[in-house]
């Protein structure tokens, strides 16, 4: 009797360990804005938001610094040098988001608004091919007053987050 709980429990533990496995995940955030190339908090929220969604997918999240540019002109330069660390450090997928911003005609470009974003990009990447696994694109939904805060972004960042993750899923 006790040889067929060992068996059984030895069974159920060799059925669990695949799911334990947990992704290694970085991410790097680049904030276009022809108003400014300072970096917003706003972009700052979104990137904890995002890496909180991985994180609670039961992923170890690392991040790069958020880069703002006015107009991405040094994107592709960025995300090479982000991709080939993550290739040194052991990282499973490499995941470069640029939050587009419009805060010209805003009262309160330092605001924390979800009304400031117009959409955001992404792209991901099986760091051990350096192969483009994920790409997509994704416009918040209607602002209104009660969603043009820091809520509202935390909630459009974990939406991008769940996104992203359920495409890696898939590889």
């Amino acid at each position: 009797m006790k040889s067929c709980r060992w068996v059984t429990l030895l069974a159920c533990m060799l059925f669990a360990m695949p799911s334990v496995h947990a992704a290694v995940v970085s991410i790097r955030i680049m904030q276009h804005d022809k108003a400014s190339d300072s970096v917003w908090d706003s972009s700052l929220l979104f990137e904890q938001s995002v890496m909180d969604s991985f994180f609670e997918s039961g992923d170890i999240v690392t991040n790069d610094p958020v880069s703002a540019t006015k107009n991405g002109e040094t994107d592709a330069e960025i995300c090479r040098k982000s991709l080939g660390s993550a290739t040194d450090d052991g990282i499973d997928f490499f995941i470069s988001i640029a939050i587009e911003y419009d805060t010209a005609d805003s009262s309160n470009p330092q605001g924390i608004l979800l009304s400031h974003i117009q959409y955001v990009t992404w792209e991901g990447f099986s760091v051990a091919d350096s192969r483009m696994i994920t790409e997509g694109r994704l416009v918040p939904e209607t602002v209104t007053t009660d969603n043009d805060n820091e809520d509202g972004i935390k909630s459009f960042a974990a939406k991008v987050g769940r996104l992203i993750r359920s495409e890696l899923n898939r590889h």
